[in-house]
């Protein structure tokens, strides 16, 4: 038998990634393209000072999958508390963590009414 997973999990997790390539994506741009000397140094302080945000971001990202992939809530916790650090971390994108801020908590709560459904079908396949 199939195990029930969260959606609000599922969707959250592909908000992060997205949202992890797209600064990926963009401050590996941002370094690449330097017309004179001073836009390369403005783009690495601008890339220097998201980077935390960015790696919180990506772990957060990665654990958020895991939570969804494994019904673990302590995955799911740990990825809804990153998504709040890397919101803090640099409050000017925090905007575009709010969804996945939201959906991560709301799937981690759900995780537990999902996964006391799954323990109680396994006990009764064995009774």
């Amino acid at each position: 038998m199939r195990k029930k997973k969260s959606t609000a999990l599922l969707i959250s997790a592909i908000i992060g990634i997205g949202y992890s390539i797209y600064l990926v994506a963009y401050f590996a741009g941002v370094i690449g393209k330097s017309g004179s000397e001073a836009e390369a140094i403005g783009g690495s302080i601008a890339t220097a000072l998201v980077t935390p945000h960015m790696i919180c971001v990506i772990i957060a990202a990665i654990f958020n999958t895991l939570g969804w992939a494994n019904n673990k809530r302590g995955f799911a916790l740990v990825g809804a508390i990153l998504y709040c650090v890397a919101a803090a971390l640099f409050v000017l994108y925090a905007m575009f963590l709010i969804p996945s801020i939201i959906l991560s908590f709301v799937g981690f709560a759900n995780l537990k009414k999902i996964n006391a459904m799954d323990d109680q079908i396994i006990v009764g396949a064995g009774s």
